[in-house]
C-alpha cells in the first residue's frame, strides 16, 4: 500500500521539479540579459539614392533635427563632426590631373572656406598647372555629423552622412515610426530606398 502511495506521489514531484528548473532559468536569463521589452539595442543603415551634394541642404536637414525638432526629442545634442574634401587640379594643356589637396575640419564654416580657398587660389592653381592656370575640381568629400538624441525612454545617434544615415541605440517601434515620418518630408531622403518595414540592422 505504502509503494502504490509512493508512485502516486513521485509524478507531481517530477513536475514540481521541472517547473522548479524552469524558473531557475528564467531567472538566469534575466539577470544575464536583462528584462525583455520592446526597445532593442540596434543599428540601421538607411542608404539615399543619391549623394547630398550642397552643403547648405546637408546644413538644413540637420536644422530639422537639432534646431527645429521635428522628431519631438526631449534633448538633442551634436556629439561629433567631421567635414573631409579632396580637390583635384588638372593641367590645363594635357587635362591630367596633377595633384590632389585634401581639407579635414570638424565644423561647416571652415570646411566651405576651405574648399573655396583651394578651387580659387591663383597661386595653388598656377603651382599645380604645369605653369599655367590649373583646373579644379572637387573630387572627393565625407561629411558625417553625429546627433545624440533622447526621445522618451529611447536614447540614440542618429548618423547623417552624405550617402547615408546611420541609427544606432535604444530604437522603440514608435521612435521609428517618427524618425519614417520625418525622413519622408525631406526631399533628399524621401527617395531612399528602404522603408522602415524595410529597415535591417546592420548588427543582431
Amino acid at each position: 500500500m505504502k509503494e502504490k502511495t509512493d508512485q502516486k506521489n513521485i509524478v507531481p514531484r517530477i513536475f514540481i521539479g521541472i517547473l522548479i528548473l524552469i524558473l531557475i532559468s528564467l531567472i538566469g536569463y534575466v539577470l544575464v540579459t536583462g528584462v525583455p521589452d520592446e526597445e532593442k539595442s540596434t543599428t540601421y543603415e538607411i542608404p539615399y539614392n543619391r549623394l547630398i551634394r550642397e552643403m547648405e541642404t546637408y546644413v538644413g536637414i540637420i536644422d530639422t533635427i537639432h534646431k527645429e525638432n521635428q522628431l519631438g526629442l526631449s534633448s538633442v545634442k551634436i556629439t561629433d563632426r567631421v567635414y573631409t574634401v579632396e580637390v583635384g587640379y588638372f593641367d590645363p594643356k594635357t587635362c591630367e590631373m596633377t595633384e590632389t589637396l585634401r581639407v579635414e575640419t570638424d565644423n561647416i564654416p571652415d570646411y566651405i572656406q576651405s574648399v573655396d580657398h583651394l578651387l580659387t587660389d591663383e597661386e595653388l592653381r598656377k603651382m599645380y598647372g604645369n605653369g599655367g592656370l590649373a583646373e579644379t575640381t572637387t573630387i572627393f568629400g565625407t561629411w558625417m555629423t553625429n546627433l545624440t538624441c533622447t526621445r522618451g525612454s529611447d536614447q540614440f545617434v542618429i548618423s547623417l552622412q552624405r550617402d547615408k544615415m546611420v541609427l544606432s541605440g535604444e530604437l522603440s517601434p514608435s521612435t521609428l515610426r517618427a524618425i519614417n515620418t520625418w525622413k519622408e518630408k525631406i526631399p533628399e531622403l524621401t527617395d531612399s530606398s528602404y522603408k522602415i518595414l524595410m529597415w535591417e540592422p546592420m548588427y543582431e
